[in-house]
């Protein structure tokens, strides 16, 4: 394709067609740049260069969605805790909780 067909094409266009050849478009390359790129590639080719398949997305989800949960792994919570400890903490001004451990040595 010449020069000046690729000059009449939208960037839209332009990206597509870059793509379908398997040139890297960069996201801040303007239109002269897809044009210079398209044309030098057409010169370069002598065949024509298959178009790129989209990624099939179904096999990814489908693997997600096999994969089994990771263990859960719970520990008992000890009967004690050795230590004598009282706790207190206030709920509102006029209501504290309190909560002790004393162990069967005291």
């Amino acid at each position: 394709m010449a020069k000046l067909d690729l000059g009449e094409k939208t960037v839209r266009e332009l990206r597509t067609m870059a793509k379908r050849a398997g040139i890297a478009v960069k996201r801040e390359w303007k239109k002269k740049d897809l044009v210079k790129v398209l044309s030098s590639k057409r010169k370069s080719a002598a065949k024509p260069v298959k178009p790129v398949k989209p990624a099939n997305k179904t096999k990814k989800t489908l693997s997600r969605a096999v994969k089994p949960p990771p263990e859960l792994v719970l520990t008992p919570l000890p009967a004690e805790y050795g230590a004598d400890t009282i706790v207190s903490m206030q709920v509102t001004p006029s209501r504290i909780y309190v909560y002790w451990e004393v162990t069967g040595e005291s």
